[in-house]
């Protein structure tokens, strides 16, 4: 039963019946129920986005989080997901936009046509994951932030970070026989170390023109 801030969670029990607000999801207050996944599933089933629940250090092992005969999936915007435990989770075009996944683990979970643009993937583990439609989005997060940097002290961490998450992606894209997004995030992960170079290098020159007549590799002349 859906209500204005909230929803009741039932497992078929009057006496355990409890009203959830959007406020406890958003706080935090939810991470250290013993029926979290329950409840979490119950409340993607009433149609409203989840937006910024803080689940960060929860235990989400094998959620099922995937909207049945629909054509698009349940949305978790914005989420805190820090270290949470997504082994095993069902996340079939869930829409995790905006979320933080960093150092969470998805090993074993369905990804298939989610989509994680604009998450922060530092760390996040992917062993075992279905990836193949992944909407990982034109740039990932750090990339973009390294843009906006008020210092080139701050404007090169993140594109160190960005190295690091491009490095990971193309790993694990590589294990996976997914050699094409692997072929992509290699090309990303050295215009990250680029970046980082002092801009009229020799070294950074010599990348540059190595990207623009091959990509890397990933796209030599015909």
């Amino acid at each position: 039963m859906q209500r204005a801030w909230g929803f009741i969670l039932s497992d078929d029990s009057d006496s355990d019946e409890m009203v959830i607000s959007e406020a406890m999801w958003q706080s935090g207050d939810c991470r250290t129920m013993a029926n979290l996944c329950h409840a979490l599933e119950q409340r993607a089933r009433t149609g409203a986005p989840m937006e910024r629940f803080n689940l960060s250090r929860s235990n989400l092992e094998g959620v099922n989080l995937v909207k049945a005969n629909a054509k698009d999936g349940y949305k978790l915007l914005h989420a805190d997901l820090y270290r949470a435990n997504l082994k095993n989770a069902h996340c079939f075009m869930l829409d995790f936009s905006g979320s933080s996944l960093m150092k969470a683990d998805l090993e074993n979970a369905n990804l298939h046509y989610a989509n994680l643009e604009g998450c922060n993937l530092l760390g996040t583990k992917f062993k075992n994951a279905k990836i193949e439609q992944v909407n990982w989005g034109e740039e990932i997060l750090q990339e973009s932030q390294a843009r906006k940097a008020t210092s080139r002290e701050q404007m090169l961490d993140l594109y160190q970070q960005a190295e690091e998450i491009y490095r990971h992606l193309r790993k694990v894209c590589e294990d996976q026989g997914l050699f094409e997004n692997a072929g992509r995030f290699f090309q990303r992960e050295m215009i990250m170390r680029r970046m980082q170079l002092p801009l009229f290098s020799f070294k950074r020159i010599i990348s540059k023109t190595v990207d623009l007549f091959c990509g890397y590799g990933e796209q030599p002349l015909e």
